[in-house]
């Protein structure tokens, strides 16, 4: 007897200490991983993984501001950009099980002084980005005050609600104040009470500022750092262990019922996001969900893949548009399966270095990196990644860098209408017809199928 007994305990002890090795050798290469992706300049934040509900990693990598001089602590807030879309998301459906509202309820049962389209739109596409409601310019979004007179003067839609899908936050906006007319609270209140409190989520906060206590400062590739803007209200930042919590109390159906969950989960299209990103079904089994936020030079990345059971959380306040390639790599370690360390991005080192340094420094810096880096620089989108570049330089007020970059796109890709028509329509927007019909017209001679470079052609002639 005593024999078994001594056999059971050491096949139970063998049993942990194997599980404790694996664990130990898999926090080991994610540590790698996020520590090599940092001195390639590709990854400073946080980083929170699990499996089936044990956290196997939680390290913080990198710096909390751009002077380089404190470091990240996992206890440190980040804000989470769209994955904030969650929470409006829920709230809607929250209510919905509650009876307080219906899917099919149009905007004009809550706002009748809306104009006549809002008897056209119903909660479900605000949810699902099918709304028809074209988006306001940048400065048409910077207050709810901005939005709410944005929307009265809108004198029709893109297209009928539910035919097709635009993605745009002004959906958002809507979802939230649905939420504060129907609840009879603020938005804030409303999720602090109903969502935050329920999931023990202890460490989020709503539109922080500069003297909002734990929390991060986002910087470029510069290490300039960012302002601190915020627009329309209602968006969290949160650190990891909150974000750890707010998923498995999601998914576990804590809040709302499985059915629910779906329904949120649906987007218009497969390819389409829903207020809980982008989610993957087979045989209506869901395969993975992964959810994206940015704001400024904030991103985060969430992951989860029910089975087997993997939570992977990223957090950064410093962009590189690489998040869902390391999301990629770290699955591939859990599972035991061969990996690649991500790529830099090309296009937000680039533009940091002209928006900084000047046209002619960014480009000395591209030939650059071609030259001696390209094993660490992602090459593969580069014509995506330069028009990315131009386009944003020119929203910056950059205009002759932007289109120099545009020009000099256009010149080495000369097979690709992208980068001309980018050019025509800045062209346009600034009112310089002459250039923009040039450009319209070269749009057309590569693509004549593009019926958008036709109908201007028509337009400004």
């Amino acid at each position: 007897m005593r024999f078994f007994t001594f056999f059971f305990l050491l096949l139970f002890t063998t049993s942990i200490f194997a599980q404790e090795s694996r664990t130990s050798s898999r926090s080991r290469q994610i540590d790698s991983l996020l520590q090599e992706s940092h001195r390639r300049g590709i990854f400073n934040g946080n980083a929170l993984v699990a499996v089936d509900g044990e956290i196997v990693y939680h390290g913080a990598i990198g710096y909390a501001n751009a002077s380089q001089t404190t470091l990240l602590s996992k206890e440190l807030r980040f804000k989470i950009g769209s994955i904030s879309k969650e929470f409006d998301g829920v709230g809607i459906m929250l209510l919905h099980e509650e009876k307080s509202l219906s899917l099919n309820d149009n905007l004009s049962t809550f706002f009748p002084n809306l104009p006549e389209w809002a008897q056209k739109v119903a909660v479900r596409d605000l949810l699902q980005y099918t709304s028809g409601i074209p988006a306001p310019y940048s400065e048409q979004f910077d207050t709810d005050a901005a939005v709410w007179h944005y929307l009265q003067g809108v004198k029709k839609l893109k297209f009928e609600p539910g035919s097709d899908y635009d993605y745009n936050n002004v959906n958002v906006f809507l979802r939230k104040r649905i939420i504060e007319k129907v609840s009879g609270k603020s938005y804030t209140n409303f999720v602090k009470e109903q969502l935050l409190k329920p999931c023990g989520m202890k460490n989020s906060v709503f539109d922080p500022n500069s003297g909002t206590p734990q929390f991060t400062r986002s910087f470029d590739e510069n290490f300039v750092q960012d302002e601190l803007v915020n627009f329309t209200s209602g968006w969290l930042a949160m650190n990891t262990e909150d974000m750890y919590k707010w998923v498995q109390c999601l998914n576990l159906n804590e809040l709302i019922s499985k059915e629910s969950l779906e329904v949120l989960s649906q987007g218009f299209k497969p390819s389409s996001q829903s207020p809980l990103g982008l989610s993957a079904f087979d045989n209506n089994e869901l395969q993975f969900r992964y959810h994206h936020g940015q704001s400024q030079n904030f991103e985060a990345g969430v992951g989860w893949i029910p089975d087997p059971g993997h939570i992977i959380i990223l957090l950064t306040n410093n962009r590189n548009n690489e998040l869902g390639d390391h999301i990629n790599a770290i699955d591939a370690i859990l599972r035991g399966q061969d990996f690649s360390i991500p790529k830099r991005s090309i296009e937000l080192s680039l533009r940091a270095r002209i928006f900084h340094e000047g046209y002619d420094a960014g480009i000395d810096f591209l030939e650059g990196i071609r030259k001696d880096e390209a094993d660490i620089f992602n090459f593969e989108q580069e014509e995506k990644e330069l028009i990315n570049t131009g386009t944003w330089l020119l929203e910056k007020g950059r205009n002759d860098a932007g289109i120099r970059i545009l020009k000099l796109t256009a010149e080495k890709y000369p097979e690709s209408s992208k980068a001309n028509l980018e050019l025509a329509k800045n062209y346009e927007r600034t009112g310089k017809k002459i250039l923009a019909l040039k450009y319209y017209r070269q749009v057309t001679k590569q693509d004549p199928g593009n019926r958008m470079a036709a109908a201007k052609l028509v337009e400004l002639q």
